[in-house]
């Protein structure tokens, strides 16, 4: 090390190493080849009232993750959000943009507009059916 303008010795400067490979996080494995939608998936996606083939949606979403190298834990949890994030998609791709926080009624409004004699979720109702 050379001295520096005042005698010391000059450090040397704080090198981080470089990562030449990045570490595989536990529990998280690739995409599978095929992942068979069972008739609970299927009871579960009616229930739900999802837009969609379920069979299509797995197979959808299997691809995007294959393409994008993207690794889970749960692939039937990973397929449950899928669809229930489909709805939203289609909203955008219909022009829909509104969250559905921003087509609900406020409760301020609600009460405001509410006809004299007339309960919260009687006004509610009849309010939201003029929407």
């Amino acid at each position: 090390m050379t001295p520096d303008l005042f005698g010391e010795p000059k450090k040397a400067p704080d090198v981080k190493p470089v990562v030449t490979h990045t570490r595989r996080r536990a529990g998280l494995t690739d995409p599978p080849e095929f992942l068979p939608v069972t008739d609970q998936m299927i009871a579960w996606h009616k229930s739900q009232r999802l837009p969609g083939d379920p069979v299509e949606l797995m197979e959808a979403m299997l691809d995007y993750h294959r393409a994008n190298g993207l690794r889970k834990k749960d692939w039937i949890a990973s397929w449950r959000t899928w669809c229930r994030n489909q709805r939203a998609f289609e909203n955008r791709r219909n022009g829909v943009a509104k969250s559905e926080q921003a087509t609900k009624l406020t409760r301020s409004y609600i009460e405001q507009h509410a006809l004299p004699g007339e309960s919260y979720e009687e006004a509610e109702r009849r309010l939201s059916q003029k929407r």
